[in-house]
């Protein structure tokens, strides 16, 4: 009929809302993946980064104290010296050299007790040692004369030997002493070697330990340290404990 309108039918495809909910679940499993590598490797390359940022900075660290000067020991000078001050008892501590002979006479030793004592001769000191080696004790002297025209202690018997004193400050050690002692004979006999005095025998590891580190940085390779294990020996050759 003209009056009547006709509707056809069409059909619709349908959707499958099963599988393209799964297609979006996967892109986004796989951005996720994607972002979760991406996070890990920025995580890896900052690890990567502080790790070299250390170690350039410990270089650079180790690079400015080696650069950094010794810190030079406290001489005392022969002609200003108080002599007073330094008379009475001291103990062997310990002793440095550039070589393996310079220090090897001391090495049989257990302890060493020494006397410093002012002579009637004005300029001269009086030093002895009761020296500890195994079972024995031996005594030992030597004499010491101050020259006005020199910055050294002259050692009576060994003329090529000059003798500086260096102040226990450089150890922050206000009881200690040390003593340079250099032999100025053929360029191949040469020796050199610092001793370390102290008024206690019973000195502490930290000074001892700065010591070597301060004698390393001059250049100093060899020490040995008195064991101290037994009783000391007295100035009359006989053991006290």
């Amino acid at each position: 009929m003209g009056g009547e309108t006709s509707f056809a039918t069409r059909r619709v495809p349908a959707v499958n809302s099963t599988k393209k909910g799964g297609s979006e679940l996967s892109a986004r499993g796989t951005r996720g993946g994607l972002e979760q590598t991406q996070i890990f490797a920025l995580a890896l390359s900052a690890s990567d980064m502080f790790v070299e940022l250390w170690s350039l900075i410990l270089t650079a660290y180790g690079l400015f104290w080696s650069l950094l000067p010794c810190s030079p020991p406290e001489v005392l000078s022969v002609h200003d010296v108080n002599t007073q001050q330094y008379v009475g008892t001291w103990y062997f501590i310990t002793a440095a050299g550039s070589r393996v002979s310079d220090i090897s006479q001391f090495t049989s030793m257990d302890s060493t007790v020494f006397n410093l004592q002012e002579t009637r001769e004005n300029g001269t000191l009086l030093l002895t040692g009761a020296i500890r080696i195994g079972d024995s004790c031996l005594s030992r002297m030597w004499i010491y004369h101050l020259d006005a025209n020199k910055d050294y202690l002259d050692l009576e018997g060994h003329p090529d030997r000059r003798t500086s004193l260096w102040s226990g400050k450089w150890l922050n050690c206000p009881t200690c002493v040390l003593l340079l002692e250099k032999d100025l004979g053929h360029i191949n006999d040469n020796m050199s070697r610092v001793m370390l005095y102290a008024r206690n025998g019973s000195l502490s590891a930290s000074v001892v330990n700065d010591f070597r580190s301060k004698m390393s940085c001059l250049g100093v390779t060899e020490f040995y340290s008195l064991p101290q294990e037994r009783e000391y020996c007295q100035h009359n050759g006989t053991a006290s404990a």
